[in-house]
C-alpha cells in the first residue's frame, strides 16, 4: 500500500507540471488545492480533457517540441504502467486495474497515451 501511495503522489506531482506546461501556468486554485493535500487536482483537470481532440493534439505537439514536457509525459506513462503491473500481480481478476483505468489517473494516462498513439 505504501508503494501505491507513493506512485499516486508521484503521478499527482507530475500532473501539476504537465498542467503548467499545457495551460501556460499553474492556476492559483490548482496550486492552492495541491498544497493543501489534494494530490490529484491537476490530474483531474487533465483527465477531464481525455475526449477532446484539441487536447490530444496539444499533447502530441508539445511532446514533439518540448523536452521537459516529453520527459514528464514519459515519466507519467512509465509510473502508471508500473502501477498497473503491480495491480495485475496483486489482483488476477483485474478489478483493481479496471478501477485505476477509470479513475482520473487512468483517464490522464489514456489522454497521454492516445496522443502518442500508444493506446487505441
Amino acid at each position: 500500500m505504501h508503494t501505491v501511495n507513493r506512485v499516486l503522489d508521484t503521478l499527482g506531482s507530475i500532473g501539476v507540471d504537465l498542467d503548467r506546461i499545457l495551460e501556460g501556468d499553474v492556476a492559483a486554485d490548482i496550486a492552492r488545492r495541491f498544497s493543501k493535500g489534494d494530490r490529484t487536482v491537476a490530474v483531474r483537470r487533465l483527465a477531464s480533457r481525455v475526449k477532446e481532440p484539441v487536447a490530444i493534439a496539444n499533447v502530441r505537439e508539445l511532446f514533439e517540441e518540448d523536452d521537459e514536457f516529453r520527459a514528464l509525459v514519459t515519466r507519467y506513462l512509465r509510473e502508471f504502467e508500473r502501477l498497473m503491473t503491480q495491480a495485475s500481480e496483486a489482483d488476477p481478476d483485474e478489478l483493481l486495474s479496471a478501477s485505476l483505468l477509470t479513475a482520473d489517473i487512468g483517464k490522464a494516462y489514456l489522454l497521454l497515451s492516445r496522443a502518442l498513439d500508444r493506446h487505441k
